[in-house]
């Protein structure tokens, strides 16, 4: 296991271009001539160390607190479910979020890490209703750059500071047994084999889709 200081600087590592001013400017001398560069709808550097900026929810901060002491006060979550939304308190997505909570706190003994990219999260969840739930906000991406919503994913594994995680989107729940997964992630993720375990869609594809997952 990597001690805090290692965990520390591989999420600096991790958004270093993000969070470096002259990140930009750096990448793009050393670029080949000729080669790919920024559009007119890029994020400037304000913008994009704005995306790394997000807060604990006060009502879950002594949640997070507790849930991320680890014994040794590091600051990360040991192990831990991770999800995102944004949408009204009353909307759907909400909705799915709170039965996703539900779920885990239904069939997990670990805790759950919601980040909300929205203007209000329902004011029923409360570490009383839900004791492993820590909720983070954090701003939505520029409007005005056109990107997709789900880009927010990483920017959640990033903000959640969880060790070893299982991310889930809102629309899914987990089953008895789903902890078995942490050990798996333990196993198969290793600092020689530093990439996550994905997720595919084999169940609804066929050839008739015509697209690039059939090919694979």
């Amino acid at each position: 296991m990597a001690g805090v200081e290692d965990w520390h600087a591989l999420a600096w590592r991790a958004i270093k271009p993000i969070c470096s001013p002259g990140w930009p400017e750096s990448a793009s001398a050393a670029r080949e001539p000729g080669g790919a560069k920024a559009g007119p709808l890029a994020l400037s550097p304000e913008e994009l160390q704005g995306t790394m900026m997000s807060w604990v929810d006060s009502k879950f901060a002594t949640s997070r607190d507790r849930l991320y002491r680890d014994g040794e006060g590091t600051g990360w979550l040991p192990r831990g479910f991770l999800t995102y939304f944004a949408g009204p308190p009353d909307g759907k997505h909400a909705m799915m979020t709170e039965t996703l909570v539900e779920s885990v706190h239904e069939f997990s003994a670990a805790p759950i890490v919601v980040v909300h990219f929205g203007m209000h999260a329902p004011a029923s969840w409360t570490p009383a209703r839900f004791p492993r739930l820590v909720l983070l906000h954090a701003a939505p991406l520029p409007s005005a750059r056109k990107r997709s919503f789900n880009f927010n994913k990483m920017r959640a594994m990033i903000f959640a500071r969880i060790r070893t995680g299982v991310q889930l989107d809102a629309d899914e729940f987990v089953a008895p047994g789903v902890d078995a997964l942490f050990q798996r992630v333990e196993d198969e993720i290793t600092a020689e084999y530093p990439f996550p375990i994905l997720p595919v869609h084999f169940a609804n594809r066929s050839p008739a889709d015509q697209g690039k997952y059939w090919e694979r």
